[in-house]
């Protein structure tokens, strides 16, 4: 409606300090407390995490989530988790609202706890009394928490996902506000949609209301934003919309699946990573780290090797990370030394705990001849890595290029969910202990406008191949191995939940390099 930009406008604004000699964008950077850095841990944070947890908040100092309640959010496609750190396990058929509803619990609790100034604002107007939009991290942490609880709890999903009115307004209260920004900051613009945006029946051109949206995106290149899209469908052509409008010259733009299906993105670019649900959780939260943007479009370069790894890492126990393009070996010691005080991750490709980073596949695919392989004493990497033979250059990277190139949609459709907490404070020490657990609600009291099913399926965790290279399929088995030709299957297989099988498969057994 004609009256609706000064309301919006008001609910972002509202407690935000435009003009105020109180400014809280300037914050950030603190000293995290004790029970901060612990409570982080239990999230499963690695040191060098934690260690740029200030800088990353100081860096973005303010977060706008436009969160679609659009009807489509109803469609039961979505996968959430359960289990805990040591073993995530996905139920499907899940509501795309479900699955929201998880990621907001999770970062507006993070939000409040560490008092990280966030705007949440719904698509479609809630009756009363849930509101549009609500704050956290800014005032009362047990008021915020019960009023986002009840309006996430009682909305149902409906009307239409008309995101471009929204990001004009975001992009007017932007103006106003970016006079108080420093040079290195930005402020993030979080959607959490399951897709294009669409309109009431034969109220507009839905061609129209697209154009819209495009044209409201790429204003925002003039403005110091960075945008997160979090995607909840496994439609590929929806991925494929938002995946052109990355390449808006001068907009920050990330893309984010659910977190099965990006770690599976970023496994056929990088396999050697792990990719755990907290990095997963970075992305999502609006911290803009680059090396995570680029890593699930193609393989990273030695100078993103060196700043993933001091992203993970940090400056652990003193420890200094060469650069890999002068000192190959040198770098592989200082990670294999790092990461061995690490706890090991919840890989979801292999579906067990493993390193954060895999040595041996990363020296076989950077470790290249004209760099000879160092080692010094003391560091376990020699008699863990130094057999590991050394691939031609640029082997392998010419390898997943090819392949990417047969299948270069994105994939994976599971879901995620995680504990949001009930609490406003830092939890103590018995209740993070209890509070692991990946619960099937965010929020006990939720109410969905669709029943859910009988019997939740449960997908069954395969495990690695006894034998090396790509296994064998049993002749009732429907999945073909990397390589094949699947054109036959596609007609009966919804497309990305092929391609993960695929990949899964590939990732348990993988051949030789």
């Amino acid at each position: 409606s004609r009256n609706i930009t000064p309301r919006i406008l008001r609910i972002i604004g509202k407690h935000t300090p435009i003009n105020n000699k109180m400014n809280s964008f300037q914050q950030w950077p603190r000293p995290l407390t004790s029970d901060e850095i612990t409570y982080l841990h239990k999230q499963g944070y690695t040191s060098g995490m934690i260690e740029a947890f200030p800088n990353l908040a100081a860096s973005t100092p303010l977060r706008i989530w436009i969160i679609d309640n659009g009807h489509l959010q109803q469609t039961r496609d979505a996968t959430r988790i359960t289990g805990t750190f040591e073993g995530l396990q996905s139920i499907d058929n899940q509501s795309r609202w479900d699955e929201t509803m998880d990621c907001v619990a999770y970062h507006t609790q993070m939000y409040t706890l560490y008092r990280l100034p966030t705007k949440l604002i719904l698509l479609n107007a809630p009756i009363p009394p849930a509101q549009q939009a609500c704050s956290v991290g800014e005032g009362t942490a047990a008021e915020e928490v019960r009023i986002l609880k009840q309006t996430m709890t009682t909305v149902t999903p409906s009307g239409p996902s008309h995101l471009a009115q929204f990001i004009n307004h975001c992009t007017h209260f932007v103006s106003r506000v970016a006079p108080q920004l420093l040079p290195s900051q930005r402020i993030a613009l979080i959607l959490a949609t399951q897709g294009r945006p669409t309109v009431d029946p034969g109220s507009q051109n839905e061609t129209q209301v697209v154009q819209e949206f495009l044209h409201a995106i790429q204003s925002l290149a003039s403005y110091p934003v960075w945008v997160v899209v979090r995607l909840t469908t496994n439609d590929e052509s929806t991925f494929d919309f938002y995946n052109d409008l990355d390449k808006t010259p001068g907009l920050g733009f990330d893309v984010l699946d659910d977190f099965f299906g990006e770690a599976l993105e970023i496994y056929f670019r990088n396999p050697w990573l792990s990719y755990g649900l907290p990095l997963h959780r970075m992305r999502e939260s609006g911290f803009r780290i680059d090396v995570l943007d680029e890593i699930d479009e193609r393989p990273l370069t030695y100078e993103e090797l060196k700043a993933l790894a001091c992203l993970l890492f940090g400056s652990t126990g003193g420890l200094t990370i060469p650069d890999p393009r002068m000192n190959w070996g040198g770098f592989l010691n200082a990670v294999s030394v790092a990461q061995s005080r690490e706890k090991a991750v919840w890989n979801p490709i292999r579906r067990r705990l493993t390193p954060w980073i895999d040595l041996k596949l990363l020296n076989q695919m950077y470790g290249q001849g004209n760099v000879p392989l160092q080692t010094t004493p003391g560091s376990n990497f020699a008699t863990m890595h130094a057999a590991a033979p050394v691939a031609p250059a640029g082997a392998f990277m010419a390898q997943q290029q090819q392949m990417y190139q047969q299948q270069q949609q994105p994939v994976g459709n599971a879901k995620q969910s995680f504990d949001p907490y009930g609490q406003a404070s830092m939890p103590s020490q018995q209740q993070q202990q209890t509070q692991q657990s990946f619960p099937t609600q965010p929020f006990p009291q939720a109410m969905h406008s669709t029943p859910p099913p009988q019997q939740q399926q449960q997908r069954p965790t395969q495990q690695p191949s006894a034998t090396p290279g790509p296994s064998s399929t049993s002749p009732n088995q429907s999945i073909p191995i990397v390589g094949q030709k699947y054109a036959a299957t596609e007609a009966s297989q919804d497309t990305s939940t092929l391609k993960r099988n695929i990949l899964i498969q590939w990732a348990l057994s993988p051949p030789s390099y």
